[in-house]
């Protein structure tokens, strides 16, 4: 076993190198390079979808379905090899829109209120907060593997490295992920780390599989004959009957993956946000489904070694307990390393995604229920502000999923958790594709279909795992509640036989879907997704005052600066929408320019007072702007 302070000391070294890496591919961003300007960056930056889940859970999930762990990277493979022009169309709608994540892509497609990007990112942050908490958990699990410690023995906050961790995650996401509050400006230091981390992983787990393979196991034809010979490991290469895995369980749990792996926060985030060119889309078709299976490769030799040799300790963590019993420590430190690279960049890019989210919706509503008394004062500049909420936002969402780390325990595997988290994000697929490519889709029905997708989910899935945790009693289980057998969570309405997350992906997308479709049909209007109609009287100059106030004069300068000097009214404000949508979220942009260009023409004047004050430095003076606007309303 090593010592607490070299294992400590060693994530602390990685963590300062990822600072390093981070924080030099800014400056030469700052100085005209573009480091992630590639596409085998992009390839490796979507790798942030393999997790401690990947990199520890498949081997445990392997130990006991076998082949059944592969649908969890089926379905992101065949999305990527089979459907690349869906992705380009969700990326070049996104940046049309100024979509920052999947609550603003929502009320871009569906337009009108904020309601429905509120409920999206209220079910986001309750779906994937026990994924953070996961991942902090195999952080402690590890950490206490390598220096002797019982991962189950409780602890005090402070003596926790999990906490530590989640604090240093928090200041790397805040640095390096909030450095703007323009969400689409790309992190492009955030997004070097990450590939980084995909690489060091990769590698980690490769030469930890070849380790295990052939120098525990004897090789691949040693490990597969003797598990072949055994009739109780014989089902493990099967699926269906005789298998471990059914084909139900086999198809439900691909489609699962495949729309967790677009739209999964930290997904999302990577494959749209920081998207340089559209044209990398091209290789990660390819590069990303490679990696997903090298990364795989010998998941199931491993877990059949751990079996066969009757490895100690969780499955989980055959990887760094088998080369710990046999006394090479070296290698169980690099089993840490990739693992602890796996967990920490799932952390930081979904704290930054989630924190976005919170600050669009319904943050920005809270600040735009205070606009009335914010419009009182001239040249109030709320970007700064703005900026410190979401940086405090991130450090609650980590030690938030923390909070969550210290409550489950060791109550859940790896793998249930993460299939949890999949269940909930599936719910966001029906209005997001039928959205892109249906007309017919109506807010209402999102609305509709979202709610009940997400009350069936709780039901089926949430509520029976708090039972089998001991949360709860576990009798609405066999009986239903008040006894009605056929509301029982895992057999609703007698659909019986399924495993778990099959029944529940059935009955969550039939009422998902369903009131989709038929609230859509049956309502008349589809709130109005497009940009609104231009005031003559709407400047660049009065744009930019505009801009500057939720964003910064700097970065206002920038993005109008960057139009020609003869660009339309509609051009200008339209690249004020996609600011401001960046920054606040789509609702509140288009509330933002919208109530700008909607002012009464009596008023004019003394709404330039408050939103279009002029400084010495602008090209021209408060008096000549009024002058212009006056001339403009006798027309």
């Amino acid at each position: 076993m090593s010592s607490t302070f070299w294992v400590a000391a060693l994530a602390l070294a990685y963590l300062v190198c990822l600072f390093g890496i981070a924080h030099g591919t800014d400056r030469r961003r700052r100085h005209g390079s573009s480091p992630v300007d590639n596409p085998w960056v992009y390839s490796l930056s979507l790798a942030v979808y393999c997790t401690s889940w990947t990199f520890y859970g498949s081997v445990g999930r392997a130990s006991s379905q076998g082949i059944g762990f592969l649908p969890i990277y089926l379905g992101p493979t065949l999305v990527f090899l089979l459907a690349p022009t869906v992705l380009r169309r969700l990326v070049r709608f996104c940046r049309s829109e100024g979509v920052t994540s999947v609550p603003d892509l929502l009320e871009a497609l569906y337009g009108r209120g904020r309601a429905l990007g509120t409920l999206a990112t209220f079910m986001m942050l309750v779906g994937v907060t026990p994924y953070i908490g996961l991942q902090l958990k195999a952080i402690r699990y590890t950490f206490d593997l390598l220096t002797g410690r019982d991962p189950a023995m409780d602890v005090l906050v402070l003596e926790d490295p999990a906490f530590w961790a989640a604090l240093c995650l928090s200041l790397f996401a805040i640095l390096f992920g909030a450095r703007s509050l323009v969400t689409t400006e790309r992190h492009e230091g955030m997004v070097a780390a990450v590939a980084f981390e995909s690489a060091v992983k990769l590698g980690a787990f490769l030469l930890l599989g070849v380790y295990i393979t052939w120098h525990i196991g004897g090789g691949l034809g040693e490990v597969f004959g003797s598990a072949l010979a055994r009739a109780d490991l014989a089902s493990l290469f099967r699926v269906g009957d005789g298998g471990a895995t059914s084909y139900a369980q086999w198809i439900s749990l691909s489609v699962l993956s495949a729309a967790a792996v677009v739209l999964l926060p930290r997904q999302f985030h990577m494959l749209v946000v920081e998207n340089v060119r559209e044209d990398h889309l091209l290789h990660a078709a390819w590069g990303f489904p490679v990696y997903l299976l090298l990364i795989n490769l010998l998941v199931l030799p491993v877990a059949l070694v751990g079996v066969l040799t009757g490895a100690t300790g969780a499955p989980d963590f055959f990887l760094i307990s088998m080369p710990l019993s046999r006394g090479h420590s070296a290698l169980a430190f690099v089993a840490f390393l990739g693992g602890f690279s796996a967990a920490t960049s799932m952390v930081i890019v979904s704290s930054v995604a989630l924190a976005t989210m919170i600050l669009h919706h319904p943050g920005a509503s809270l600040l735009g229920a205070a606009s009335p008394a914010l419009q009182q004062r001239s040249g109030v500049d709320l970007s700064r502000p703005l900026l410190l909420s979401k940086r405090a936002m991130i450090l609650a969402v980590i030690l938030l999923g923390y909070g969550f780390k210290r409550w489950i325990g060791d109550s859940h595997t790896l793998v249930n958790i993460g299939l949890l988290s999949f269940s909930a994000v599936v719910q966001f697929a029906p209005p997001v594709f039928l959205g892109l490519y249906w007309r017919g889709a109506r807010r209402s029905g999102a609305l509709a279909g979202l709610v009940l997708g997400f009350l069936v989910w709780g039901y089926t899935l949430l509520l029976p795992s708090f039972a089998q945790s001991g949360w709860i009693g576990t009798q609405f289980l066999t009986e239903g509640p008040l006894g009605w057998a056929l509301l029982r969570p895992q057999a609703l309405l007698g659909l019986d036989g399924l495993d778990p997350w099959t029944h529940a992906l059935v009955w969550s997308l039939v009422c998902n879907g369903g009131a989709l479709v038929g609230v859509s049909f049956l309502s008349r209007y589809r709130g109005d997704a497009g940009q609104p109609a231009v005031a003559g009287w709407a400047s660049r100059e009065e744009l930019e005052t505009l801009l500057a106030r939720f964003v910064g004069a700097a970065t206002a300068r920038e993005v109008l600066g960057a139009l020609p000097q003869r660009a339309s009214p509609q051009v200008l404000l339209e690249a004020t929408e996609r600011c401001l949508a960046g920054a606040l979220g789509t609702p509140s942009a288009r509330a933002i320019t919208r109530g700008f260009l909607a002012w009464p023409r009596e008023r004019a004047v003394e709404i330039l007072d408050i939103f279009g004050g002029v400084s010495g430095e602008q090209a021209e003076s408060r008096e000549a702007l009024q002058r212009r606007l006056r001339e403009l309303l006798v027309l």
